[in-house]
């Protein structure tokens, strides 16, 4: 073996070229996080919320209420009235 194919050898084994060297500093450059995309992340999930969260609680307002003040089958008699208790 030429002493400098042994020099041009990375870890493993695997011949370095010098273009994978120039190039990967290039492909780390564009493997980085772009430093705003979390204060993006963030704004969509605030838009997000801001319409869910109200539709929700109205949601959930309109069965509980429902659920509270509609008489139960325990309420209507045989007849299908509901009686009026009287003191």
């Amino acid at each position: 073996m030429l002493q400098g194919t042994s020099a041009s050898r990375g870890p493993g084994g695997r011949r370095r070229s010098t273009a994978s060297k120039t190039g990967s500093s290039s492909a780390s450059a564009a493997k980085q996080l772009d430093p705003y995309d979390g204060k993006r992340k963030a704004r969509r999930v605030d838009r997000f919320a801001r319409k869910l969260f109200p539709l929700a609680f109205i949601l959930f307002n309109i069965v509980y209420w429902l659920a509270y003040t509609l008489p139960s089958s325990s309420d209507v008699d045989d007849g299908g009235e509901i009686p009026i208790k009287k003191d």
